[in-house]
């Protein structure tokens, strides 16, 4: 037998469906940085030559190398530029530092630092998602353990039944020989054998069917597996807090949003930026830092004929913002509403299963103290196959009543987010 705990433990390893939330947990580490601004120390070399025309003689070179750095929280991009332009009498050389600093449309760096949070909270959702999606998952590998159970359990009972209705129908056959039983009797024993013999057939056959899925979460190796004995995967106790998981994915989706918003408005305004700097130059490939020129202005852009099109999309994203705050809302209110419901069922199941195995002992003593009748010819044969047919039902109803409390447990477990803990 394998118990669910190590049939969990076989699933991770082979299921390949496992591996593919493997690689969606690594690259969800990687999706914010991807609308992250760029704040890399940047290089530029660049090398030119100029040529006279039509003659195509040399004239001059001209090297030029450059850093620049980009400060989100501040906005700020700082440059440093040298070139040189040699030539046979000596050439020249330049040197300069140079800053700029928006002061509206990304002022003091508010756009690009509201794309940093867009970015952190699409990389911080999706790696919750990450964890949601294992958690869908080991439900799911949970749920069709208990399934793989109830179909196990169901095909042994059908196949003991069966066994029982053969030692009937031969008893029957030999009272008839000895003058006990009549042919009628014999009919109504070999029609409860071809119904039981049908029934074993049809959950042989759904029981093979599970077992080719089973086969997908346990080693490739020729043993053939059974399910352990049924038990609770966890207790469920009501949540002291239900889904926080749930609940912090929609408030970092309204706080995207939000950020969104923001930064779209931010857009609509003109591009005015402060800079300035300083510049020196020199003789061969030398510069003098102490002689220089120092620099400072204002530079302004904007559009001589606005478009639509920064004002369409803040438009679209403050609608947008409204709407994922109700939607969070609502998402709440659903959320608490499913787990108050389903541990109502599983309160109500639990009603079930315990009605469901007082019927079973009650049946297996009906059926016992049968047998015993009928051997004394104390009731008829149709009272013997209605107290057989009662237990078979009753073990049935058992078996399902725990099976479905048991993945309404585990469905409880996954929508509070108590089935996974992130680490």
């Amino acid at each position: 037998p394998i118990g669910i705990n190590e049939f969990l433990e076989s699933a991770v390893k082979n299921d390949p469906r496992f591996e593919a939330l493997l690689a969606d947990e690594m690259a969800a580490k990687y999706k914010g940085a991807l609308s992250a601004p760029v704040e890399d120390l940047l290089v530029s070399a660049k090398a030119e030559y100029y040529f006279d025309y039509p003659g195509m003689e040399k004239q001059s070179d001209e090297y030029t190398v450059s850093l620049s750095k980009l400060f989100i929280f501040t906005g700020a991009q700082l440059k440093a530029r040298y070139s040189a332009l040699p030539s046979p009498g000596g050439g020249t050389a330049s040197a300069g530092i140079s800053i700029a600093l928006p002061l509206a449309r990304n002022a003091f760096g508010h756009a690009d630092r509201m794309l940093s949070e867009i970015a952190g909270y699409e990389s911080e959702i999706a790696m919750l998602q990450a964890v949601e999606a294992y958690e869908d998952y080991m439900a799911s590998v949970i749920s069709f353990y208990y399934n793989w159970y109830a179909d196990y359990s169901a095909m042994k009972t059908a196949e003991k039944f069966l066994k029982e209705a053969e030692v009937l129908l031969k008893n029957t056959e030999e009272r008839k020989k000895s003058g006990i039983a009549y042919a009628v009797d014999v009919n109504k024993v070999k029609m409860q054998y071809y119904e039981r013999k049908q029934r074993q057939l049809e959950l042989s056959r759904k029981y093979n069917e599970t077992y080719t899925y089973v086969k997908l979460f346990i080693s490739g190796d020729k043993t053939e597996y059974v399910p352990d004995k049924l038990s609770a995967y966890s207790d469920t106790a009501p949540a002291e807090e239900i889904a926080p998981r749930s609940r912090q994915i929609l408030e970092l989706a309204v706080k995207k949003a939000i950020s969104s918003e923001s930064r779209a408005f931010s857009m609509l305004l003109p591009s005015v930026s402060f800079y300035g700097g300083y510049e020196t130059t020199g003789s061969g490939t030398g510069v003098d830092l102490k002689a220089g020129t120092i620099y400072a202005g204002i530079q302004l852009d904007t559009p001589l004929f606005p478009g639509n099109r920064e004002n369409a999309d803040f438009e679209i994203k403050k609608y947008e913002a409204v709407k994922q705050k109700k939607n969070g809302e609502y998402g709440v209110k659903t959320i608490e509403e499913a787990a108050r419901n389903l541990m109502l069922r599983i309160e109500m199941q639990k009603s079930y299963v315990e009605l469901a195995a007082q019927k079973l002992n009650a049946a297996e003593a009906v059926l016992r103290e049968e047998r015993e009748n009928y051997s004394r010819a104390r009731i008829t044969l149709n009272d013997l196959i209605n107290a057989q047919n009662n237990y078979y039902q009753a073990d049935y109803d058992y078996i399902s009543a725990q099976a479905v409390l048991h993945k309404n447990q585990v469905e409880y477990l996954r929508i509070t987010d108590a089935l996974v803990r992130r680490k």
